[in-house]
């Protein structure tokens, strides 16, 4: 029933602010037939990064360095990598 809606001619009676919804949802339609399709992906975690950086800002105010604030929101968000790699070494057993 919906689909059929979407597709009806627009000289149908309805208001002018529902055609214009109608157009908009058949413009994204192939993007909200992937929300369902693929319901478990989320941006929930891009969010909660966004979030802690926004309280960050906050309890922040005043650093004199902006690099010391971009390396606080990386070492929170544990999105820091360290550029050098530890090396793990193992030492052959010589008897």
């Amino acid at each position: 029933m919906f689909m059929t809606t979407l597709y009806q001619p627009s000289n149908q009676s309805l208001a002018p602010r529902l055609k214009r919804v109608l157009r908009i949802v058949t413009k994204f339609k192939q993007y909200i037939k992937n929300t369902f399709h693929y319901h478990t992906l989320t941006n929930g975690p891009i969010e909660g990064i966004n979030n802690t950086i926004k309280v960050l800002k906050r309890h922040a105010y005043g650093y004199k360095n902006d690099s010391h604030f971009k390396n606080r929101i990386l070492l929170i968000s544990r999105l820091y990598v360290s550029g050098r790699k530890e090396k793990e070494t193992k030492q052959p057993l010589i008897a």
